[in-house]
């Protein structure tokens, strides 16, 4: 609706339709049953499945090509494996989660090889004309004057690029509150060498003194976790 193209519209839907269709298909193999989860599912995963489409749809329209495809696979991976983390609940959290899940990951897949194979073919046949986007004097010079602060930023951090390793560091802190309690005089005589350099560490007094406080402020978000 917005690109106001009916061909672009047709492309969606089509997409769409054979996405559901297919989806439906693996789920009776599968064994999965349509009930309120998995209708929850499928809701969540049409929003996906309609941004997968319309970046394959545009890259395709304006390149001709598939090169784009490995940054919607990466975009969907990611998707696809945090989704997977409910698998290591208890059985007892992820009863009702199971379905849910296994439903989005099915139709992100599938979003995947549509992206991939159909609508590529698709658009020989249904051709959408790319987006105009010469503009105006006054929009290219804005976008020249934002490449040129972009530039700037770019070579300002290759010369200072420890200035964003203290601030990854800073982010995400050391991760001292990780480190082993002190060692007992027994547990001394069997300890390895890397294990009594550490309890070195944990038993210096400027430490273990002020462990609470130190844990604390250099764990930053990893001592929070």
């Amino acid at each position: 609706i917005i690109y106001r193209s009916w061909r672009y519209m047709l492309i969606i839907l089509s997409t769409l339709a054979v996405n559901i269709l297919t989806a439906l298909a693996i789920y009776s193999f599968a064994g999965l049953q349509i009930h309120i989860y998995t209708l929850a599912g499928i809701t969540v995963s049409l929003g996906i499945i309609i941004d997968t489409s319309i970046v394959m749809i545009d890259h395709y329209s304006r390149y001709r090509d598939r090169r784009v495809f490995p940054a919607i696979l990466s975009a969907v991976a990611t998707t696809v494996g945090a989704l997977l983390m409910v698998l290591l609940l208890p059985e007892s959290e992820k009863a009702n989660l199971v379905d849910f899940i296994w439903v989005i990951v099915i139709n992100l897949c599938l979003s995947l090889l549509i992206s991939y194979l159909f609508i590529p073919s698709l658009m020989d046949y249904i051709p959408v004309k790319a987006e105009d986007r010469s503009g105006s004097v006054r929009r290219k010079r804005r976008i020249v004057n934002r490449n040129s602060l972009y530039s700037r930023y770019i070579n300002w951090g290759v010369r200072h690029r420890w200035v964003y390793i203290v601030i990854f560091i800073a982010a995400f802190g050391l991760p001292f509150c990780a480190l082993p309690k002190a060692l007992s005089e027994k547990e001394k005589a069997t300890a390895s060498r890397a294990r009594k350099a550490v309890d070195k560490f944990v038993t210096w007094k400027p430490y273990e003194s002020n462990r609470v406080k130190i844990d604390k402020y250099t764990g930053s978000s990893f001592a929070l976790f």
